[in-house]
């Protein structure tokens, strides 16, 4: 296990949820096609992966809450590097992007624990 953090880095972990009515495939295109290319300009992003769910399903569930239909993780050089990405007009035309694709987000501030590095 490494848990060699520095402390300077900064990790966001976004559980992100499609617009109500936007079909899987079209959020998915979407986020390939647009979102994500318009959030990979961050200043200061280090790096940047999005996850799709497997089960993501049409509509919502009738007896329980709705799993999210992707989950993204952003990595700053920092939390000044973060805060000044916040403020980017790279970050406001992600911002504007929203309406139509993402119904809501929930966003975490993480700390990573890397178990197996990779290769």
């Amino acid at each position: 296990m490494d848990e060699s953090m520095s402390n300077d880095e900064c990790y966001l972990l976004f559980a992100i949820y499609r617009w109500p009515g936007t079909s899987v495939e079209e959020f998915r295109n979407h986020l390939r096609e647009t979102h994500g290319p318009l959030a990979k300009r961050f200043p200061g992003l280090a790096w940047y992966e999005s996850f799709l769910t497997d089960n993501a399903q049409e509509g919502w569930p009738v007896t329980s809450a709705p799993a999210p239909d992707a989950f993204a993780i952003m990595k700053f050089d920092s939390e000044a590097a973060k805060q000044e990405a916040a403020k980017s007009p790279a970050w406001a035309e992600a911002d504007a992007d929203l309406p139509g694709f993402i119904g809501h987000f929930n966003v975490f501030a993480v700390d990573r624990i890397t178990w197996v590095p990779g290769k």
